[in-house]
């Protein structure tokens, strides 16, 4: 067996071997905690309610963390911005994932590159598990 920490290049793995680790605990046993529940999407954080990609150094970029829960093997993970009509405006995130941490981020532009309209705009993540797809949406503000 082995534990890891980290993602990519910067995860590390270490080989769990047989035997105590210490003589001050009398048990053999190891237990590891996972945060497990019913969804798969846990610990969606937004960064700013409003994006204002005016330069000025706040809130010019949207940041979009989240972790992935209950997927062992790669699956679809889809996130995008649409306009209130329904209408995708940008792709932030369209490929398989694993469990673990996602960090993504938007600066206001479409998927052209070009500044969109101030407004109102849904953030949906949108992710296929083995046995259900979970969805989770928020609204984002685009002010300048």
């Amino acid at each position: 067996a082995f534990l890891a920490s980290g993602r990519d290049e910067g995860r590390i793995r270490q080989q769990v071997d047989v035997g105590d680790a210490t003589s001050d605990i009398a048990s053999e046993q190891v237990a590891v905690s996972l945060p497990v529940g019913p969804g798969l999407v846990e610990g969606l954080s937004l960064s700013t309610p409003a994006v204002t990609p005016n330069g000025d150094g706040v809130a010019d970029e949207l940041q979009v963390d989240f972790a992935l829960l209950q997927i062992l093997q790669p699956r679809g993970v889809h996130v995008a911005l649409f306009d209130l009509a329904g209408r995708t405006v940008r792709v932030l995130h369209d490929q398989p994932q694993i469990a673990g941490p996602i960090a993504l981020s938007w600066d206001g532009t479409d998927g052209a590159g070009h500044l969109l309209p101030p407004g109102h705009y849904i953030l949906r993540i949108e992710v296929q598990g083995d046995t259900q797809t979970e969805g989770v949406t928020r609204l984002i503000a685009l002010a300048y």
